[in-house]
C-alpha cells in the first residue's frame, strides 16, 4: 500500500479523535460586558433596489423605477454616485453614503413622506457580497444583507467542517486601499469584540484546515 493511501485511511480515525470541545464554538473565556457592532454602511458605487409602497399606489409610481441587471448582479434601480447621492424623481439628489441601510430607509421615508401619505420604503443593496473559502461545507460567495455577522455567514456556508481549525479563521478586508487580516478564534467568547465579527462588503473569510489533506496523484 502506498504511503499516501495509508494517510487517507488514517484521516477518518484522526478526525474521530477530535474532542467535542475542539469542535464547539465559543467554549472558552467569558462574554464581554458590552458589545458594539460596527455597522457596514452604504458607499459610492453601491447598487440599490428601492421599492416604495403606499395606500394609494399611484402616488408612488414615479419612485419605483424599473430595475435592471448590472454586471450579472442582482436587480437594481438606483446607484450611489461619486458624490454619495442617488437621484430620485421629484426629490432630486439624496445623500445616502455613510448611512446604514436602516438609516437610509428612514431618510427616504421622511423625504417621501413630505409628498406621500404614510409611505413604506424597502431598500436592498444588491452588489454586496462576501467570499467564504477553506474548511466550510459549501465554499462560495454569499450576499451580505442587513447586519450579517461572521457567524451568520458561516452558518449560510453550511458550518465549518470537522477538519477546520477553529482557532484560526481569517477575515481579509480592504480598508482605504490597505489589506487587513483579522484572525478570529471561534472558541473564544471575545470574538464578539473583533472588528471582523460584523462583516463588510468584499470581506474574504478563509477557514484554515486543522489536518493536512491528501490529494490522490496518478
Amino acid at each position: 500500500m502506498k504511503p499516501q493511501w495509508i494517510i487517507v485511511c488514517l484521516l477518518p480515525l484522526l478526525t474521530a479523535c477530535v474532542s467535542s470541545r475542539e469542535l464547539t464554538y465559543i467554549n472558552s473565556g467569558s462574554y464581554p460586558n458590552s458589545v458594539t457592532i460596527s455597522r457596514d454602511v452604504l458607499g459610492v458605487g453601491d447598487e440599490l433596489l428601492i421599492r416604495v409602497a403606499a395606500v394609494d399606489e399611484r402616488t408612488v409610481e414615479l419612485f419605483n423605477i424599473e430595475p435592471i441587471m448590472v454586471d450579472a448582479e442582482g436587480p437594481t434601480n438606483y446607484r450611489i454616485g461619486d458624490d454619495g447621492t442617488i437621484s430620485m424623481p421629484s426629490l432630486g439628489k439624496i445623500h445616502l453614503a455613510g448611512m446604514s441601510q436602516c438609516q437610509a430607509q428612514d431618510t427616504l421615508v421622511r423625504l417621501i413622506g413630505q409628498q406621500v401619505k404614510e409611505p413604506v420604503v424597502l431598500l436592498y443593496r444588491t452588489n454586496a457580497y462576501v467570499s467564504v473559502l477553506g474548511e466550510v461545507a459549501e465554499p462560495g460567495r454569499y450576499a451580505l444583507s442587513g447586519d450579517m455577522t461572521l457567524l451568520d455567514v458561516l452558518a449560510a456556508a453550511g458550518d465549518l467542517t470537522t477538519h477546520a481549525n477553529r482557532q484560526s479563521v481569517s477575515v481579509l478586508r480592504i480598508d482605504q486601499g490597505q489589506v487587513k487580516e483579522y484572525v478570529v478564534n471561534m472558541h473564544d467568547k471575545q470574538l464578539f469584540l473583533s472588528p471582523a465579527f460584523a462583516l463588510k462588503k468584499g470581506d474574504i473569510i478563509y477557514v484554515a484546515p486543522r489536518f493536512g489533506k491528501v490529494v490522490k496523484r496518478d
